[in-house]
Order: structure tokens, then sequence, then C-alpha cells
């Protein structure tokens, strides 16, 4: 009885928005684990969706299914352009391997190693999305498009979490969030309050380039970072999160993805200073998907989908609730653009009480009016980024920095004495004319030892070892650049000052008794009458020992001691019988 009352209202409760939600397919599928957007038309439009269940992953265009590939478990999917063609119509797929399909789902190549999260992302500046970035276990691998491994960079437990900002790639990973450079460099690593959930690159100077980072915590804790790792503003609520979900838009209709839409159990939405835009209704909590839409059809992402338990919901950039669709359990979902029309007006959305994927078409009244957008920040210039002029439907993210003109010489190997103060001194060139250096970092094991970064000059006291310190500079275009230099550290030795000293002038010096375990102060350390320095035994009085001047000495002073003691006896003896005598002849 209860099925069939399922699916009653599965078939009722749609027609019941029909004039705002349209189905356009349902296909067959198993329990959703993850999900991607794609461009399988080449038409630089997201017209179709890679899904991951359980069983295996399937892949949706316009008019439904398209393929089937045999990966199951599937963590996380990237849309990646593996085959140089400027399009992203391939997939990476991250599970317990790590698969690169291309546009029909025939395997192009595997790696052996476990994926929690994948990324695609430009490591080589070519322009094209061809790389891709997989969070492991304990690692974070950089993949070129052919399948070769580039680098590997250590984490510390599952990697679940990836971003790209214009300097770096940022992994989030238990209580640590980390920006990871095109050679998987750390640039920097910052902290968060409680283990990281989600995480979302947003622009937060408003100028284009995605340039900041915020991370949701399960603490209750939501933090936004610069580029430089900076802490910029935080918002938290006490209470312990079990889902968390986020994504960048644009609520203020600027063309920039300045804005962030997240769960702390409700929805809240941020702008880019930090200042609440607007908390969502009640009626929605602990939404399993976040999903920015383009509902007036003015190409502007200033719409969102939330798909809770129950429902999906579409709120305007108000936070105001415009429409909803009796959809239960949708485990994952996706904005899509399937009529061409360049605006992301569908979604594709998987939902685990039947086990299907529709893609529904939305047609809402959106009369929201737009937000002024607060007053921009001074930030570095990016004279080396060109802004993003066209807003998504592509999300496609700013190519990584390659240093081209920039330079950084941190000094050559040096070797000193314990308790000796090095000095290192940075000589950099910046990227281009006109530009500074805005930075010196000097960095020890990911961990930057200087606390002034705007000084060229940096001292310190190292302990004894072997130290690779790397020079980072950066310019006030944003652009960095490295070098490293080894400073050695020998230990001193703590008798060299005393090693001709002998206090007892036994001829031996001070350090020799000290190694003998001697006396320095007794040159007759055992009483035998030998001095140490011939001694064959300093330690233990020889029973036989010949007499040597001090004994001989020692035996004239007794015997003359002796003699004089008798001599006294004796005069006084004589004195006596004189005095004896006199008195008798009186």
């Amino acid at each position: 009885m209860k099925k069939t009352l399922v699916c009653i209202a599965l078939l009722v409760l749609p027609i019941i928005y029909a004039e705002s939600f349209e189905v356009l397919w349902t296909e067959s599928l198993g329990s959703a684990t993850a999900i991607s957007w794609v461009d399988f038309n080449k038409d630089r439009k997201i017209d179709g969706a890679i899904i991951g269940t359980d069983l295996n992953t399937r892949a949706f265009g316009s008019s439904g299914s398209k393929w089937s590939f045999q990966a199951s478990g599937v963590n996380s999917i990237a849309a990646v352009d593996l085959n140089l063609d400027g399009y992203l119509d391939e997939g990476v797929i991250a599970a317990n391997k790590i698969y690169a399909v291309d546009s029909s789902g025939v395997e192009k190549w595997r790696l052996e190693k476990i994926g929690y999260s994948a990324l695609a992302a430009d490591l080589n500046s070519d322009g094209r999305l061809s790389e891709v970035i997989v969070g492991g276990y304990g690692e974070i691998y950089a993949i070129d498009a052919a399948g070769k491994l580039l680098w590997t960079h250590v984490a510390e437990g599952s990697v679940r979490h990836l971003a790209t900002i214009n300097r770096c790639i940022v992994a989030g990973f238990g209580r640590n969030i980390r920006c990871i450079e095109s050679n998987g460099a750390a640039l920097w690593t910052s902290s968060v309050p409680g283990n990281v959930g989600a995480v979302a690159a947003i622009d937060l100077d408003r100028d284009g380039i995605l340039d900041g980072v915020v991370v949701g915590s399960f603490d209750g804790s939501v933090t936004a970072f610069d580029a430089y790792g900076t802490k910029k503003w935080s918002f938290s609520r006490t209470t312990e999160i079990l889902l968390m979900k986020m994504h960048a838009a644009d609520l203020n209709s600027d063309g920039k993805l300045s804005e962030v839409v997240f769960s702390l159990g409700y929805l809240y939405a941020f702008n880019s200073e930090g200042a609440k835009l607007w908390q969502g209704p009640d009626s929605i909590s602990n939404p399993k998907s976040i999903v920015p839409i383009d509902i007036d059809g003015d190409g502007i992402l200033d719409d969102v989908a939330i798909a809770t338990g129950s429902r999906i919901y579409v709120l305007n950039a108000n936070g105001k609730k415009i429409g909803e669709y009796a959809m239960p359990e949708v485990s994952a979902m996706v904005g899509v653009d399937l009529d061409g029309d360049g605006k992301i007006g569908e979604l594709i959305a998987a939902s685990d009480a039947d086990y299907n994927a529709r893609a529904i078409k939305i047609t809402l009244n959106d009369t929201t009016t737009s937000q002024p957008a607060p007053p921009t920040t001074t930030q570095p210039p990016q004279t080396t980024q060109p802004p993003i002029t066209t807003p998504p439907p592509l999300p496609t993210p700013p190519p990584l920095p390659q240093i081209i003109k920039a330079a950084a010489n941190a000094g050559p190997d040096q070797t000193v004495a314990e308790g000796t103060a090095v000095t290192l001194t940075a000589n950099a060139t910046p990227s281009s004319l006109g530009s500074r250096i805005a930075a010196y970092l000097w960095i020890e094991n990911n961990v930057a030892l200087n606390s002034n970064i705007s000084e060229r000059l940096f001292s310190k006291v190292f302990p004894v070892g072997a130290h690779n310190i790397t020079l980072r500079v950066i310019d006030d275009a944003g652009i960095t650049a490295s070098d490293s230099t080894v400073i050695t550290v020998t230990p001193v030795s703590r008798t060299s000052n005393l090693s001709a000293v002998d206090s007892d002038g036994d001829g031996l010096t001070d350090e020799q008794e000290r190694i003998l375990k001697t006396n320095p102060y007794n040159p007759d350390t055992d009483g035998d009458g030998i001095i140490d320095s011939i001694d064959p035994n300093p330690l233990v009085p020889e029973k036989s020992a010949p007499l040597s001047r001090a004994g001989i000495l020692k035996w004239v002073l007794l015997i003359v001691v002796v003699i004089g003691v008798i001599g006294i006896i004796l005069l006084r003896g004589r004195i006596q019988d004189y005095l004896w005598e006199r008195d008798w002849l009186k």
C-alpha cells in the first residue's frame, strides 16, 4: 500500500506544478553518488551530465541516455578537455580507481589510485582545461590529458574538496585548507575550526577573477580566505553540521561570482564582504544540492535551485521562494542548458526514491530586483590575468599562474657554525615593467619563517643540521617565483679553547685528564708516587712503585725530622746533666 501511495505521489505531484516545471525525459538509474555537467554538443553550452552511481556511471544529454561505463561507487566527476580540442566533453571519474572516458564513454586511461574528488585545471597555462587534479587518501595527484602523473602532493586523510582560484589549487582536508601551485608546491596552509565540509571559489574583490575561497566546517562555521591565505571574514552557528553544501552565485547580477550560498542546517547567502544577504525559508533545511540557475533568461546565475528531502525549491536572488517541485530523495542535481538557448534554465536531478534521473525545464516569473554591490576593496591588481568578460554558463576556472618573467634568487648555500645568525637576502624581479614585489616568503617544510613579508632581508639562528629553505616572491600582479638555498649548521666543539690547559702540570691537558677520568688538579691521582702522565694505570696505586723524585723528597724529609727529634731528645738530656752537676758542686 505504501509503495502504491509513493508511486501515485510521484506521478501526481509534478502535475501540480506543471506550469512551472516540465519533465523533458526520465531515465532509470541506480543510487546516485556524484554528478557533473558536460558539453557533449561541443557548442560551449552545458548540455548534459555524467552521473556516478553505486552500480555504474551514466551519461545523459538533451535527449536522455548517451552511454554507460563500468565504474561504480563514484566519489566525484570532472568534465575535462582530454583531446585538446577546446571542449569539455570528456570526463574523469574518481572512484576506487581514477578513470578517464571520452565523449562516447570509451575508456582513455586509468590510474590505479583511489580518488575522492576531481577538478579540471590548466596547469601548463595553454588555455585548455586538459589536466585534472584528483584528491586521494593522504595524497593529491596532478594528471595530464594522456594519463601521466605529473606530481603528487602529500596531504592528511581523505582529500574530498578541491577548487581553483587565480593563484593556485585549493584543497580541503581534515581541518586544513591548502593553496597548491601548478608545480605541486604548497603556497600556504591555513586551518579552520572544524573538519572541512565544503569549499567554493568566489570573486572576493569583484574584478571578474576567482581570487578567494569560502570554506565550510562541520562545527557550524564558514570562513573566507583570499588568495594569500589571509582570513577575510567568518560566520558560525553553535551547532554541529552533518551535511554541508555550498556554491558560488551572482546574486547581485553584476556578472561576477562574488556571492556564496551555503547550508548550516538552514540556508544562507553572503556577499564577498562577509555580510549576510538573506536566510532561506525555515521549510528548507539540510539541502542535498545547491545549484545556481538562470530563471529570468538574463544570462546571469542569480537564482538558486535547492534539493531537500522531498522537494526541489527555486529561490530568487533575494532568497524568496518562487517555485517548488515534488521530487523525493534527490541525491544529486546539476544545472544545464538542454534547449540550447544559452541559459542554465534546466536541471538534471537523480532521485533515490525511484532510482530515476529526470531532466526538468523550469519556467517561473522571477521579478528579482538586483541588489547593489558593496564598495570594492583594494586588492593587488591582476595585470597578467584577463578578466572574465563572459559569465557562465560554462564556469571555466581561470588558468593557474605560469612564471614567465618573474624571477627569484635566494642566494648561495651557506655552511655556518652552531649559534651563528644566518642572514638571507632575497633578490627578485617582478613579472612586468611597473610591477613591484609585494611579498617575500622564506619557507621551510611548508611553513613561512618570516613574519615581515615586505622585507628582503631575514635573519635566523638555525639548529644543527641541513635546512632546505625556499624563497617565494609574489609581485603585485599575483605572479610568483621561487628559488631554494641550503643552510648547513655544524656543531661547535665545547672544549676547543681549553685543549692546551694543564692545570696540575703533570704533562696531561685537562681535556686528556677528563677522558682518562684522572684529577686535572692533582699530578698523581692515585697517590702512588707516579705522576699521571707516566703512570701506566693512574687510577690504581702501584704496589712496588719505584721511588720518584717526590717520593725521595718525602723520605729525606721524614729522616730529617726523625734525626731532629732524636737530636732534641739527646740535647735535652745533656742540658739536664749539666744543670744537675752545677747544683751539686755548689
